[in-house]
């Protein structure tokens, strides 16, 4: 199945994929990738993995700090690697994305499986000739993508919208969302409004007049659709 992009112009707006077959197609569908062309927001159905997300490295003048995110293997981490040849590993924890703010790093780590949802936000700095963390945020719920606009951080989790500034969560604009098994993918703000899109759509959130809207992009699946466990399924 090839990529397919669908122009703003041509979304149309539908009921969120909360439950039965249409929340199935939504999770068994592609990963929207959102862009900007020609002043116009572009949402692609991306067939090809498109992991990782964010760029699980980052660079400072006296080496490389590494995340790695194994997902349900509970085997993530973040590593420092010197330029002089010293390793070691700083947090034991599923990464999930670096950002920095006014010249500090911060690190986002998260897991979402079998019931669990969990995430937070650590602060990396220098102490003792090594470089620590600290824990300054919970949040509640894995991260899955986020973007900076300005000196404020917007994190999608699984259960919604959060803003972070001064090391703190200023604004929460989705609370219960419920659309951590579609998979948040990609995030951008456009005029006065945040796109998020994810498996099966994209999701508008208004922050002057703060308002949610879904637009609907499913895929059908003939494979799925045949078999007598969907057919079984509420509408």
């Amino acid at each position: 199945m090839e990529n397919l992009s669908v122009s703003y112009k041509d979304w149309k707006t539908g009921i969120f994929p909360l439950t039965g077959k249409r929340l199935t197609l939504a999770n068994h569908g592609r990963n929207i990738l959102l862009s900007v062309c020609n002043n116009e927001i572009i949402a692609t159905k991306v067939t090809e993995p498109l992991d990782p997300i964010y760029p699980d490295e980052l660079r400072i003048d006296s080496g490389v700090f590494r995340g790695v995110d194994d997902g349900e293997f509970y085997f993530g981490e973040i590593v420092f690697y010197s330029d002089s040849g010293e390793e070691y590993q700083i947090l034991d924890e599923n990464f999930r994305g670096f950002y920095t703010v006014n010249n500090k790093i911060y690190v986002l780590t998260g897991l979402a499986h079998m019931g669990s949802d969990e995430g937070c936000v650590y602060l990396i700095f220098y102490q003792n000739d090594k470089w620590v963390v600290k824990k300054i945020i919970n949040l509640k719920s894995c991260p899955n993508v986020f973007m900076q606009h300005n000196d404020e951080t917007y994190i999608v989790t699984g259960k919604g919208i959060v803003i972070i500034k001064d090391e703190k969560i200023v604004d929460e604009l989705i609370s219960d969302a419920g659309w951590g098994c579609l998979y948040p993918h990609s995030i951008l703000m456009f005029n006065d409004s945040l796109f998020v899109g994810m498996r099966g759509g994209v999701y508008e959130f208004n922050l002057k007049v703060r308002t949610g809207t879904w637009y609907d992009l499913l895929d059908s699946n003939p494979g799925l659709e045949s078999t007598e466990w969907f057919k079984n399924l509420d509408d």
